[in-house]
C-alpha cells in the first residue's frame, strides 16, 4: 500500500485555475467540428441511460453527467483524427493557457475513475480533511472538502475522479455517494466485467486497477446504471396499492363467462387456499343495499397469513355471479397463480373475455444511493381512477360480446338469440343480470358500461 498523499494546510488558491481549465476544455468540446465526438464520448459513458430498460426510463444523475464530461476531457481519444481536448488546450495558439492552468493538464490527463471508501472525516486541526481508500488497489488519499465532511459518514463510498498532484490530491467536488453495500455491489459488478473482458481477450492484459479504470472507467457508471435499474425493479415488485379506504387494491382483473356457478362454488369449498367471504366485506355497504340479487353472488378470497403480525393480507379474490367470474389480484404473480388455478380446476367450463394487468400510474421516488434497502411504496388509488380503469376493461369485454357464443345462451351468440322471438327474453334477462352485477358497480358504486348500448347491439329496443 502506498503512503497517503500529503495535504497542505490549505490549497484553496491552487484550486482556482482548475475550474477555469475545465471551462476552457468544455468550450473546445462545443466547437462545431468536435460536436460529434463529444456526443459519441458522452453516449458511451452514459450508455445505460440511452435505452428503456425493462419498462423503465432512467435519467443520469447530475453528478454522472459531470463525471461524463471529465471522461471526455481526460480519457477520450477521438476516432476521426482530432487531438484530445487536453492536447488542443496545450497547443492553443490564439488564447494561451496561463501557467496556473497549464500545471493541471498532466494531472487531469492522468486521472482516472475510481471507487473510494471514506475512511475518516476530519481530525483535530484539519476539520475538513477526508481520508479515502480505493477499493481497487487499497491506496489511500487525503483531500479537503467541507461538503463531504458535512454530508457523508465513514464507511460510505464515492464514485468520482481525483486529480493527483505530487504535493496534494484535489477533489473536484463531483461524486456519486453510495452506501457501503451499494458501493460494494458496483465494485463486484466491475470486477466481474473485467474478468469477462480478459477472458474474451484470451489473456490477463487489462492491467492493474488504475490502468483498467483509466481505459474502461465508464464501466463504473454502467454498473451504477444497472444498480439503479435493479433498485427500480425491487421497488416495483414491492409496491402495494391501496384504495382510498386503505384496503388492498386488486389491480389485476380478469373476467370469464360460464354457466355453472353451483359447480364452481362446490369446487372452491374443497380448495384449501380459498375461503368464502361475506359479501359485505368485499363490496361497499352502499352497493350491497342496491343489489337486486345479493344471494346470487359468492365471494372467495385467498389471503396471506403473516403470523408475526397475526394479520391476513388479501392477495386475490374470486367473485362468482350466475354467468361470470371476476378474478382479481394484487400483483401479476398472484394473478398468474389464479389463472393457472382456474384453468387446471375448471378447464373449458370457463370462457376468457378480457383482463387488465397494467398497474395504476404511480411515481417511484428517486433512489437514495446512501441507503441499502428499497423503501416500501403504498400508492393510493382513488375511486375515480379505479372506475376509469374498470370502464376500459368492460369496454374491451363487451366490444364484440353480441357476436360471440355465450355459455349462458347454450353457446349461441346473443344477437342470434335476440332475433328468435321465443328466446328473445332470455337475452334481455341476461343483460339485466350483467348490469346488476357490473364489476365497476360492485367496486365503486358506479356502473362501468352502458348496458342500454349493449341491448341495442343485440337488437333489443328497450330495457
Amino acid at each position: 500500500m502506498s503512503s497517503p498523499a500529503n495535504i497542505p494546510p490549505t490549497n484553496t488558491g491552487a484550486q482556482v485555475p482548475f475550474p477555469s481549465l475545465l471551462e476552457r476544455l468544455e468550450a473546445y468540446s462545443q466547437q462545431p467540428d468536435f460536436q460529434y465526438q463529444r456526443e459519441l464520448a458522452l453516449s458511451r459513458f452514459l450508455q445505460p441511460y440511452l435505452s428503456k430498460g425493462q419498462g423503465f426510463t432512467l435519467n443520469p444523475l447530475p453528478a454522472e453527467v459531470e463525471l461524463a464530461k471529465l471522461y471526455l476531457y481526460s480519457d477520450y481519444y477521438p476516432n476521426d483524427g482530432h487531438l484530445t481536448l487536453v492536447e488542443q488546450a496545450r497547443d492553443e495558439i490564439l488564447k494561451h493557457l496561463t501557467d496556473e492552468e497549464r500545471i493541471w493538464l498532466d494531472p487531469l490527463r492522468h486521472s482516472f475513475m475510481d471507487l473510494l471508501e471514506i475512511v475518516a472525516l476530519g481530525r483535530p486541526g484539519s476539520p475538513n480533511e477526508v481520508r479515502l481508500k480505493s477499493l481497487g488497489d487499497s491506496i489511500e488519499y487525503g483531500i479537503t472538502s467541507e461538503d463531504l465532511v458535512q454530508d457523508y459518514q465513514p464507511g460510505q463510498m464515492l464514485l468520482t475522479r481525483l486529480i493527483r498532484r505530487p504535493e496534494y490530491t484535489y477533489f473536484p467536488g463531483i461524486a456519486v455517494g453510495l452506501s457501503h453495500k451499494r458501493g460494494q455491489q458496483v465494485y463486484d459488478y466491475v470486477r466481474e466485467l473485467q474478468q469477462e473482458m480478459e477472458a474474451e481477450a484470451g489473456a490477463f492484459e487489462l492491467g492493474e486497477w488504475q490502468e483498467f479504470t483509466k481505459r474502461f472507467g465508464h464501466v463504473l457508471i454502467w454498473a451504477l446504471g444497472q444498480l439503479r435499474l435493479q433498485w427500480l425493479l425491487e421497488v416495483e415488485e414491492q409496491v402495494h396499492f391501496l384504495t382510498s379506504d386503505h384496503t388492498p387494491y386488486l389491480f389485476c382483473i380478469g373476467i370469464y363467462e360460464h354457466h355453472e356457478a353451483k359447480f364452481f362454488n362446490e369446487m372452491l369449498q374443497d380448495a384449501k387456499e380459498w375461503k368464502p367471504e361475506a359479501l359485505e366485506q368485499s363490496i361497499p355497504k352502499s352497493v350491497c343495499g342496491q343489489l337486486a340479487e345479493p344471494s346470487a353472488l359468492k365471494v372467495w378470497v385467498h389471503e396471506s397469513d403473516t403470523a408475526s403480525q397475526e394479520q391476513h393480507t388479501l392477495l386475490s379474490r374470486l367473485t362468482i355471479t350466475p354467468t361470470q367470474i371476476f378474478a382479481e389480484s394484487d400483483s401479476l404473480d398472484h394473478f398468474n397463480d389464479v389463472k393457472h388455478f382456474l384453468a387446471s380446476t375448471f378447464g373449458f367450463s370457463l370462457h376468457f373475455k378480457g383482463e387488465l394487468t397494467e398497474p395504476p400510474l404511480h411515481t417511484i421516488p428517486e433512489m437514495d444511493l446512501l441507503t441499502d434497502d428499497a423503501p416500501p411504496l403504498t400508492p393510493f388509488v382513488s375511486k375515480e381512477e379505479e372506475h376509469d380503469r374498470l370502464v376500459q376493461l368492460l369496454e374491451l369485454v363487451y366490444l364484440g360480446w353480441a357476436e360471440h357464443p355465450c355459455p349462458a345462451l347454450n353457446k349461441c351468440t346473443p344477437r342470434q338469440v335476440a332475433h328468435d322471438a321465443d328466446a328473445k327474453s332470455t337475452v334481455a334477462q341476461l343483460i339485466n343480470q350483467l348490469e346488476h352485477h357490473d364489476l365497476a358497480f360492485l367496486r365503486t358504486g358506479k356502473h362501468g358500461y352502458d348496458y342500454q348500448a349493449l341491448r341495442a347491439h343485440v337488437g333489443l329496443d328497450a330495457k
